[in-house]
């Protein structure tokens, strides 16, 4: 009976060391191309609220920029004209891009820059701890949005 024991407790133990070693979450976080997903992901859900009309790619990722550590980051960034009703502020639309971005993802709001009337340019950032993402919100004028993002620095992968 001892040594029946210990056949099982020696089997527990690698079964234990080979799941520890292989098949388990990366503590790292995910890699700079899986972080580029979600970000694409959010800009589109950001631009969503704001109802854009005539989007251009202003920049489209998909290249690794170099960051300390030999890890790289990614961005990603959409312009569009304003199709939603001309009576909203710069601040409804911004507020109304950060609405349907919520419906996606969870996030923390880093810097709001509040407008003092109602035709002034307002602009968001706002990180993604999960996805290792940033987004900035802008809203220059009623008639333009703009969405610029990126990722961390992350290891490639």
């Amino acid at each position: 009976m001892f040594r029946r024991w210990h056949q099982v407790t020696a089997l527990a133990l690698t079964a234990a060391l080979i799941t520890s070693s292989c098949g388990g979450k990366d503590p790292e976080g995910p890699t700079v191309a899986e972080a580029e997903k979600s970000l694409r992901a959010q800009v589109n859900a950001a631009l969503g609220g704001a109802a854009p009309r005539n989007p251009k790619v202003t920049d489209p990722g998909g290249r690794d920029l170099p960051c300390e550590q030999g890890k790289v980051k990614r961005t990603y960034a959409v312009v569009a004209e304003n199709k939603t009703s001309a009576a909203l502020t710069p601040v409804e639309i911004k507020n109304r891009m950060v609405g349907s971005l919520s419906k996606l993802t969870e996030f923390t709001i880093t810097e709001d820059n509040r407008a003092t009337y109602d035709g002034e340019p307002s602009q968001i950032k706002i990180h993604n701890k999960v996805t290792r993402t940033w987004l900035r919100l802008s809203v220059p004028s009623r008639k333009k949005i703009e969405v610029h993002g990126a990722t961390e620095c992350l290891r490639r992968g």
